[in-house]
């Protein structure tokens, strides 16, 4: 019984451990989650001194996360007083603190949160927390300086203490108008979002503009305005300025979403121009403007930022005088994201696994690891490593128990920290035995060993069984188990001495909470049968009982089961197994208890038998139970658990949440291990007492807080556990935690609690009410959140101020109810101490200059109380004596006051003073601003912001306003005539504008204007006087006189008179002519302008008024024969005036230019075609429609010459008879005006239709044997139709013979007609059959057969046309008994031979392959035998492409060729057309189709002066030929002259500026395209090039020269034959009134009376001059007699007589220097050093001359100035003087003129030219600058002049004339191939004066390879007109007559033409006068 028990007892244990593992261990898991963050700060946390902040962190996960704080260094978080609170949620709470508070290891540190619970640890983001101390800061705004034109910047100046929390919000102008950020904004004004201000195309009205910037704390939010105010100083620079960066400040980097702004903003004159690109690996792109991209003016916007925008950006800023670039970096930031996979895996214990880590954003973060918090080390020998991109793959080889837990990936950048969360949980693997013992058989007395090994998660546990016993319990059996470092479970069972009882059926069992695994093998020990003792078995009531025999020995023979003597089983319950096992199933405790008996026989019949003993019992079941309900403390519960069924002894436990509790003295008889709980804990209070052996009770005599929870009875017997669960709640009254007391507080404090905390269950709530007065009672609630800010109710309790104020001083009551007990209250005193304060903090206080002031300042606070004083920057101390100061003090009852008197105050006395008062609880001051007022300061900076023609409006700069506001300001006003005095008109304008207008007043006169200001305290001096012209008014008059004519089709020339001159209200700049169709009334009119010319001063004044003759324009592009509406109007500087009446005309009829449309053909018979269309579109008729003609002509039998058919009708239908049957036609139609045909319609091809064929064309027969004949015949020669077939009729001639008909295939020429008979004659005709019918038949043929068949051909002689290269037979079929022998003859009898190219074919046939043109001939076939021969002849021709044709030039013209042809050999084809190709010598070939009836073309639109090479081709129907020989013909013209006529007439000089008229240089033949000039000083090396694309215009004005200075110009002409240069020095005039001579006189200049024969700097000049003169002569004179050919020698005396006349004068008036200087020659020759000089003379005008206002120029002999001539002299002097003087001149001073000999050039133009430009628009000819096709280079701008005056008050004398001289290089031959400079320019209109467009300027004319063409723009210094005169004088300069320098040489060049035979040398020379 003993064994019995025991074995049940260990079984018992092994299934109840099994069990709660299983049910208890799974739970745990199961319902575990790691934490897992749900909410945490941001990565930076910023908050404001006195508001503190809260930072939240919460996770979830089960259980549930404790949330703890890390600071940065991994040390938990602290609370600390005051500072920094832990909330019960894991908040942390940073209180509102005092600057004097701040601490940096708390108020800027980094922070994280962390979450915890039993599966793991995991931490948050890197938190930065910055507290910010409020404190006040200003912030700036500076003037800032721009040049006009350009984009001014306006910047706030941050402090940087507060710069990175402080943005822009907006800016203020002139106090009135707000400027608000906008990402795109075209106005005037455009806030960056960065908070700059751009102030686009600064002018100077916009300095008058004052501007201050507003901003925000965005911690703290205040807002701040600066203080001051700031201004746009705008400068302008006469000269060309390159762009300059003022600074390089890359962007910020911007976040996705937001507007990234780029700014390369530069200073320059012209104002730069701004080009975008942004840098990509394959080169550079251009930034254009998008939806998203805006670029202005240096500013590239990029709205809504994507990462793709980062880059690299680079600004180019260029203008004419240089380019600068910028390279600017943006950095987009993405908002990090990381997201981390699987977020939870459950990994088998030895398998791998790894985590993915997905992170975007930029900038591109670091990636780490943690696990558990703790950061992971990746090492080459850890399990763990980190690899992938970045280390964005966490993997983990060979899972381990230690890997579980939570596992964190971080995501760092220099912006923000993020992470993500993955749990690694182990899997609950089943039980896997990994190594199992095998059934053995053995005699007794060995030692066996049995072993198990297992694997599984959890680690498996291994019982082990014998037959379903437990093991016996003796010295032999050794049970051993132990764990691998593997995780692997070793079981063993040893046994020792083997006896036959030990044999049995062993298992081991290995289990976990998962599942179990066992395995069983026998053991079997030879000997007779033993069963071993089983003892009791306790089964359990319900269940399945299963029992083994445990019987040992080998063999057995039988097993069986008794019970009560009989033999099992009985029943259905019950089964027995041959091995002995018996299963009881649903235990029945009354049937199925008792005593069961167990036989095991072997074969020999020995038995052994063993009884066991089955015990049902019954599991334990527990009646409920609860306790009572609102327990409350103190008093007294109890409840009883009671077991009511079930089979004792019971075991009863208790357990508190899951605890157990301590029952000692009670009845406790359960083990620690079936509870489940892992400790037991004792509970002051609580008993535990058994009343029997089943029943507990639990006794708490005195409830408490302590003892709520859930109570657990759990009750077992020997076969079950069960439990019930009931819950206790206690309720507990308030009680302190913290309990109130009485505070004393400074008034103003920061912060202050009344703490107040109280605890209970359920929680009691926390009231505060506060005394209505300063005693304790009738107190009033205090709501929670009434005055958040001010007074509030922390959520624990207290009482919270958020700063102290005086009137927070009384009595508080502080209550805690939660509904038990009487709760409880406290009343506290809260005392506020007085601080020393001021109510008000400053005050201004104003005085009069010279009088007596107070300064008061009164303190509030407790005493005592100490005042002092102080003043901004200097100090008032009590201890230096000073009778202007007294202070005086007095105490008041809260607080006191004192007061400072200044005696006598002077300006130095205003300032700011500081009142400062102090006590023990605070210091306070009190700012006082002092304004010593008087009469304000004059204005200053008058000017002009606006004018018109009649009205100002001024703008000035306010001055010292005498600290009172000004009232008013006083503009006065007058004319220049008038004087100042007292009722000068004058105009008020209100104080608070720094601006005003002044109307009514006169155009075009000059008013004076003075400014006062005026204050209370008076009025200022006036302000510095300011002269101001009105502006003139638009025209006030159409043109007059206004023509139209009708010039061609689409061509109008508008003719017409200026206004009449009263209504030019100013220069008169061009006209628009407007067109529009008439028909179409409502529209607006079309304008083309005419550009007109400035020709006198001041176009912004509007004054001029110089007679601009008639005008005319050229409307072309119009549509043909259309009725046009033309009007004219007349504009200048102001705009257009009036238009002119209308005038309708029409443009002349022309061709239609559309052909008919939808042309049809129709047959109507073999012979007849119908051809119908429709009109062409009415707008295309181009006239009156005519009718129409019908064009067709037959394709078939293609004739080089025929003409094609014309048929005319006025209809819409024609048919045309008497065709070709069934024939191709190619028709066409074509529409006609009066003015010819138009365009044809495409050919249309049309059939005739069928008819009878004729008849074949030949026929014949032969006897081919004494039965048959063989008839042949060939084709119609008009088939009529598609040949079907063909009928051959024959009989037997006779009187009554019958035909009959036999029908062969349309391929088939010849029937062999048999079963003849001889004596007969047959008769054969044959007829051709067509789809209509059979056609007529051939002439009969009678013939008998023969038996002697002679030799006879059946086949037909042919012509054959052939193309060449293709293959022939020629056909020779015969008869002829014997077989006839065959010959081939060809032309002249010659045998043919057969070659690899000719062959004869069986039947005779000439087979011919690769045919040439050679040949072609004819071709005989001879047959023969003895009866006879016969013979045929064909002829063959062989087409080729044909010859060349003989091609020559006949007609050239300057843009025309005309060559004509002959056409030679047409290759056996008709010619079909011609080819005519084309080029320039250095051109691309072009190509010409041309018709075959043509012999001539006309090659038009050619380049002038250029050298073409021209070839033919023909075509026939074979192919094309041969090409012609390349002839060369040339166009005519040449390159231009190599310099204008003469010196005096090509240029105009004057004080600053120069004229060149550009229309006295020949051009050569060619029409000129472009000039190009360049400058420089006398003396420099570097010339300055000033555009290389001038138009071809009359007059061209260079401006801004410095007066008084020596210059050297170099100005080329180009053409499409070349070009030429010519080199001039010149030196521009004096101002009136200078001292300094220069080459030309100034008008004041008086000579020195001192005598002519004294004077040696005269009588010098003159010898040398005569020595020169005479040199000259003599060299021109030697060569024309070496020369004769270079001109007519009369005019060349009659030059030299002209010039001596005019040296002659001048000598008489003035010295002359005569010098030849040599010049640095660019040309590589070195021959050129050997060159010698080459003296020339020049001669000069008075700078000032009067001249003739005539176009004409008189005939030879006459005087050009008249005595009577109006004559007008031209002076830049006074701008005030506003007449001319008109003034007789004598003859003598009429005839000075300047003449400059230039040389010939022979210089390639500077662009390489593909391509003529002509009839390009502007756009396109800006849009190929620079391209490899060459253009006509754009046209120059037509700027206003220079401002030239009238000065009449010095008359001309003879003695004021002096000479100005003229420099110019001629070289002989010019071989610069280099490009031109090419530059873009870009026109800003502007008044005044233009600015000078300074250019850079190279040394070599490599350098200025490297330039691009520039455009001239308006608004540049160099001024062009098109009219006859200069912008200076009215007329042009004519030389004397008889004059001419044409033919004239001097001896070097003589020499020079002597050697050109040999070669040309390129010269270069400096003539120096």
């Amino acid at each position: 019984m003993a064994c019995y028990l025991q074995r049940n007892t260990a079984l018992y244990a092994v299934f109840l451990f099994v069990i709660v593992v299983l049910v208890s261990g799974r739970g745990v898991i199961l319902d575990s989650q790691g934490p897992v963050l749900v909410t945490e700060p941001r990565s930076t946390v910023e908050f404001a001194n006195d508001s503190g902040t809260m930072m939240h962190c919460s996770a979830h996960g089960s259980p549930a996360p404790r949330i703890d704080w890390l600071m940065g260094d991994g040390a938990p978080v602290l609370p600390i007083p005051n500072i920094r609170e832990m909330l019960r949620n894991g908040s942390i709470y940073f209180l509102p603190f005092g600057a004097e508070s701040y601490r940096h290891d708390v108020h800027s540190a980094m922070y994280r949160c962390q979450a915890s619970n039993s599966v793991g640890r995991v931490l948050g983001r890197e938190i930065s927390v910055r507290a910010v101390v409020r404190q006040k800061y200003e912030v700036q705004v500076r003037d800032t300086y721009v040049l006009a034109g350009n984009t001014g910047v306006l910047r706030c100046e941050i402090p940087t203490f507060v710069k990175e929390y402080v943005a822009v919000t907006s800016w203020v102008q002139d106090s009135a108008f707000n400027i608000y950020p906008e990402p795109k904004n075209d106005g005037k004004y455009h806030m960056l979002p960065t908070g700059e201000l751009l102030i686009f195309a600064v002018s100077t009205a916009d300095a008058h503009s004052s501007y201050r910037c507003r901003t925000v704390h965005h911690v703290t939010g205040d807002t701040v305005e600066s203080s001051s105010y700031a201004r746009l100083v705008v400068t302008e620079h006469r000269n060309p300025v390159p762009p300059r960066f003022n600074e390089r400040v890359s962007p910020a980097p911007v976040r996705t979403g937001e507007t990234a702004v780029l700014s390369c903003i530069s200073q320059g004159i012209p104002p730069p121009n701004y080009l975008w690109f942004r840098e990509k690996g394959n080169g550079a792109e251009v930034v254009g403007n998008s939806e998203r991209v805006h670029a202005r003016a240096g500013v590239l916007v990029l709205q809504s930022a994507r990462t793709e925008d980062a880059g690299r950006y680079v600004c180019h800023a260029n203008n004419t005088a240089g380019s600068e670039r910028v390279e600017l970096e943006v950095f987009v930031i993405s908002s990090l994201s990381v997201h981390l996979t699987p977020q939870q895996i459950t990994v088998d214990l030895g398998k791998d696994t790894e985590f993915q880590c997905v992170v975007s954003g930029q900038p591109t973060p670091v990636i780490s690891w943690t696990k558990d918090g703790l950061p992971l080390r990746d090492t080459s020998s850890s399990r763990i490593r980190v690899v992938g991109h970045s280390g964005s793959t966490l993997h983990i080889t060979g899972v381990s128990r230690d890997d579980r837990g939570m596992y964190q990936c971080f995501a760092k950048n220099d912006y923000e920290m993020v992470q993500a969360t993955a749990e690694l949980r182990l899997g609950d693997a089943s039980p896997q035995l990994v190594y199992k013992f095998i059934e053995q058989t053995i005699q007794p007395g060995p030692s066996v060993s049995l072993k198990c090994i297992a694997a599984g998660n959890p680690t498996p546990h291994f019982t082990w069984t014998l037959d379903g016993f437990a093991l016996p319990q003796n010295d032999r059996f050794v049970i051993g188990q132990y764990v691998t470092v593997h995780g692997d479970v070793i079981s063993h069972v040893n046994v020792s001495a083997v006896r036959v009882e030990d044999g049995g059926e062993y298992r081991c069992t290995a289990s976990n909470r998962v599942s179990k695994v066992h395995h069983s093998a026998r053991l079997n020990i030879y000997g007779l049968p033993h069963v071993r003792p089983m003892g009791n078995y306790a089964a359990v009531a319900g269940e399945t009982t299963i029992i083994k025999c445990p019987v040992a020995g080998f063999p057995i023979a039988s097993i069986t089961w008794e019970k009560n003597g009989q033999l099992l089983p009985t029943s259905r319950r019950q089964e027995v197994s041959s091995n002995g096992t018996l299963v009881l199933h649903h235990v029945d405790s009354s049937t199925d208890r008792g005593a069961y008996t167990c036989t095991a026989k072997n074969k020999q019949g020995h038995a052994s038998s063993e009884t066991v003993i089955i015990e049902v019992k019954v599991p334990p079941r527990i009646a409920p139970f609860s306790f009572n309900k609102d327990l409350s403390e103190g008093v007294r519960t109890q409840v009883t658990c009671m077991i009511e069924k079930g089979d004792p002894p019971f075991t009863i436990t208790w357990l508190k949440n899951g605890e157990q509790i301590d029952a000692s003295g009670g009845a406790n008889f359960g083990s620690l291990g079936a509870s489940g709980s892992s400790r037991v804990i004792q509970s002051p209070g609580l008993r535990v007492t058994s009343i029997d052996a089943h029943s507990s009770t639990i006794v708490i005599e005195r409830v408490s807080a302590t003892h709520t929870g859930n109570y657990t009875c759990v009750a077992r017997n020997s076969v079950a556990e069960v439990s019930w669960m009931a819950e206790l709640v206690v309720s507990v009254p308030p009680r302190w935690v913290m309990e109130p007391q009485d505070v004393h507080a400074p008034e103003g404090m920061s912060r202050l609690e009344l703490h107040c905390h109280a605890d209970g269950f359920p929680k009691p709530a926390v009231t505060w009410r506060r005394a209505t007065g300063r005693r304790p009672w009738n107190y009033t609630d205090i709501v929670s959140h009434q005055h958040a800010q001010d007074l509030r109710i922390h959520s624990n309790g207290s009482l919270v101020f958020g700063r102290v104020q005086e009137n927070h001083e009384g009595f508080y009551v502080c209550e805690a109810v939660n509904g038990i007990g009487a709760g409880l209250s406290k009343v506290v005193y809260l005392t506020v101490n007085a601080p020393a304060h001021f109510l008000e903090k400053h005050r201004n206080q104003t005085a009069r200059l010279g009088s007596s002031a107070n300064l008061r300042c009164e303190a509030k606070g407790d005493h005592p109380l100490k005042i002092a004083w102080r003043k901004a920057g200097s100090s008032l101390e009590p201890t230096v004596p000073d009778y202007r100061y007294v202070v005086k003090e007095l105490n008041t009852t809260d607080g006191a006051v004192s007061v400072l008197g200044l005696v006598s105050t002077t300006r130095e006395d205003s300032g700011l003073y500081f009142c400062i008062a102090s006590n023990s609880y605070g210091r306070d001051e009190l700012t006082v601003q002092l304004y010593i007022q008087e009469p304000p300061d004059f204005p200053r900076d008058l000017h002009v912001i606006e004018k018109g023609s009649r009205y100002v409006k001024l703008g000035w700069t306010t001055s010292q306003d005498g600290n009172s506001p000004i009232t008013r300001y006083i503009i006065e006003y007058k004319t220049d005539a008038e004087v100042w005095h007292d009722h000068t008109f004058h105009t008020n304008i209100p104080g608070s504008q720094a601006f005003g207008h002044v109307n009514s007043l006169r155009p075009a006169v000059s008013y004076q204007f003075r400014l006062f200001a005026e204050n209370e305290l008076g009025r200022s001096q006036s302000s510095d006087v300011l002269e101001v012209t009105t502006e003139g008014e638009i025209p006030g008059g159409p043109p007059r006189n206004l023509k139209v004519d009708a010039v061609s089709s689409t061509e109008l020339r508008v003719i017409w008179d200026p206004p009449d001159h009263d209504l030019w209200n100013g220069e008169i700049l061009g006209y628009h002519v407007g067109y529009k169709e008439h028909r179409f009334a409502a529209e607006q009119y079309t304008y083309r302008t005419v550009e007109g010319r400035v020709s006198t001063a001041n176009v912004a004044l509007g004054l001029a008024r110089t007679s601009i003759p008639g005008r005319q324009c050229q409307l072309t592009d119009l549509k043909k024969f259309t009725r046009y509406s033309v009007v004219v109007q007349a504009y200048n500087a102001l705009g257009p005036g009036p238009l002119t009446s209308e005038i309708v005309i029409s443009t002349l009829e022309d061709v239609p230019s559309s052909p008919p449309q939808d042309v049809r053909c129709t047959a109507l018979s073999s012979q007849s075609l119908q051809v119908s269309w429709d009109p062409p579109p009415d707008s295309s008729l181009n006239g009156i429609l005519k009718g129409y003609k019908v064009i067709w002509e037959s394709m078939e039998n293609f004739v080089a010459n025929a003409k094609p058919e014309t048929k005319i009708t006025t209809a819409l239908t024609v048919v045309m008879h008497g065709l070709e049957r069934y024939t191709n036609y190619s028709v066409q139609a074509v529409a006609y005006t009066r003015a010819g045909d138009g365009v044809p319609s495409t050919p249309l091809y049309c059939l005739t239709e069928e008819d009878l064929p004729e008849k074949p064309a030949n026929v014949k027969a032969v006897a081919s044997s004494a039965t048959s004949i063989i008839v042949s015949w060939q084709p119609p020669l008009r088939a009529n139709g598609i040949i079907t077939s063909y009928n051959v009729h024959y009989r037997a001639v006779g009187t009554e013979g019958k035909w009959y008909r036999r029908t062969l295939a349309p391929q088939h020429t010849s029937y062999h007609a048999e079963n003849l008979h001889k004596p007969n004659q047959y008769e054969f005709v044959v007829a051709a059959v067509t789809s209509v019918g059979e056609g007529a038949h051939t002439a009969s043929i009678i013939l008998r057969p023969s038996a002697e068949v002679r030799a006879a051909i059946y086949s037909f002689g042919m012509v054959f046309v052939v193309p060449w290269k293709q293959d022939i037979t020629l056909p020779c079929q015969s008869v002829g008994k014997p077989e006839p022998s065959t010959t081939w003859k060809q032309r002249g009898g010659q045998l043919i031979k057969t070659s690899a190219k000719i062959a004869v074919q069986i039947d005779g046939s000439l087979r011919m392959s690769e045919l040439q043109r050679d040949d072609s001939g004819n071709y005989t076939c001879i047959v023969e035998n003895r009866h006879g021969s016969d013979q045929i002849t064909h002829r063959l021709t062989v087409q080729v492409p044909p010859a060349p044709p003989l091609l020559h030039a006949t007609i050239s013209t300057s843009n025309s060729i005309t060559v004509q042809w002959k056409q030679g050999d047409d290759g056996g084809a008709p010619i079909r057309g011609y080819v005519l190709q084309y080029k320039r010598e250095y051109g691309e070939w072009e190509e010409i189709k041309v018709s075959h009836k043509m012999s001539s073309y006309l090659l038009s639109q050619l380049w002038c002066g250029t050298k073409y090479r021209v070839y033919m081709t023909a075509f026939n129907r074979i192919g094309m030929g041969l090409r012609s020989d390349i002839i060369d013909a040339v166009t005519e013209g040449s390159k231009p002259d190599p310099s204008p006529a003469s010196g005096d007439k090509f240029i105009t000089v004057n004080v600053s500026w120069i004229t060149l008229h550009l229309h006295t240089w020949h051009n050569g033949g060619c029409p000129l395209l472009y000039f190009e000039l360049e400058y420089r000083r006398s003396g420099e090396d570097l010339w300055t090039l000033v555009s290389n694309n001038i138009e071809v215009q009359r007059t061209y004005t260079l401006n801004e020269l410095q007066p008084g200075t020596s210059y050297e110009i170099r100005i080329r002409a180009h053409n499409n034959a070349g070009s030429a240069v010519a080199e001039y020095r010149f030196t521009t005039l004096q101002p009136a009134g200078s001292s300094t001579m220069s080459a030309i006189d100034l008008d004041q200049f008086i000579p020195q009376h001192t005598p002519l024969y004294s004077d040696l700097k005269l009588i010098l000049p003159l010898v040398f001059s005569s020595f020169a003169i005479i040199a000259a002569a003599g060299a021109v004179f030697y060569c024309f007699r070496k020369r004769p050919f270079l001109g007519d020698v009369g005019s060349l005396r009659d030059a030299q007589t002209a010039a001596a006349l005019d040296n002659k004068q001048n000598m008489e008036q003035r010295e002359q220097y005569y010098a030849t200087v040599r010049k640095t020659l660019r040309s590589p020759i070195n021959e050129m050093a050997t060159l010698e000089r080459i003296p020339e003379y020049s001669e000069d005008i008075y700078p000032y001359a009067t001249f003739q206002l005539k176009e004409s120029v008189p005939a030879s002999g006459e005087s050009r100035c008249g005595s009577a001539a109006p004559l007008q002299t031209f002076v830049y002097h006074d701008p005030r003087l506003s007449t001319a003087d008109t003034l007789q001149l004598r003859e003598s001073d009429c005839n000075r003129y300047a003449k400059v000999r230039g040389g010939r050039s022979s210089s390639v133009p500077l662009h390489k030219m593909n391509k003529v430009g002509q009839g390009k628009s502007e756009s396109e000819e800006y849009d190929t600058l620079g391209s490899d096709s060459d253009t006509e280079v754009g046209t120059s701008s037509r700027t206003e002049s220079s401002n030239h005056l009238v000065d009449a008050r010095h008359p001309v004398t003879m003695a004021d004339s002096r000479v100005h001289n003229f420099l110019y290089h001629g070289p002989e031959s010019s071989t610069s191939t280099e490009p031109s400079p090419i530059f873009e320019r870009k026109s800003f209109p502007r008044r005044g004066r233009p600015k000078m467009l300074q250019l850079a300027r190279y040394t070599s004319e490599e350098a200025r390879a490297s330039l691009g063409s520039v455009a001239m723009s308006a608004g540049s210094k160099h001024q062009s007109s098109n009219d006859g005169s200069g912008s200076l004088f009215a007329t042009k300069l004519d030389p004397p007559s008889g004059f001419t320098d044409t033919l004239e040489l001097s001896e070097a060049e003589c020499d020079i033409d002597r050697g050109r035979g040999r070669h040309r040398i390129a010269r270069d020379f400096t003539i120096a006068v």
